[in-house]
């Protein structure tokens, strides 16, 4: 079943605050990033660690943000808990190279979902 959840991109590559998500490289991400870091709560406070911690790979996570702006990642391994945090291990394929931080939406669409 795909899930949704509003986030803020975080500026850097550490951990996320409170409502963020963030990557483990700088821009560009295509072909670069390996590890997406989602903070337990999104941005509304809604509490999203369960959910994202029962996904297992092949899960297909769409970054949207200003302006059309996106990523598209795969999760390459199950989901780790971190203190505050999910740390998901990806590959991603597409980078537009517009994402900044700020807003975004994060899809997550598990093999056979209906998008």
């Amino acid at each position: 079943m795909m899930s949704y959840w509003p986030f803020t991109l975080a500026a850097g590559t550490d951990p996320p605050a409170l409502g963020e998500l963030g990557f483990d490289v700088a821009p560009p991400y295509r072909g670069r990033v390996t590890r997406l870091y989602v903070h337990d709560l999104d941005r509304d406070g809604a509490l999203v660690k369960r959910v994202i911690l029962g996904y297992r790979p092949p899960v297909s996570i769409y970054v949207h943000g200003a302006h059309d702006a996106g990523a598209a990642l795969v999760m390459t391994a199950a989901p780790v808990e971190r203190p505050g945090y999910v740390e998901i291990p990806v590959a991603c394929t597409t980078d537009d190279g517009g994402l900044a931080p700020g807003p975004v939406d994060a899809y997550f669409v598990p093999e056979g979902s209906q998008v």
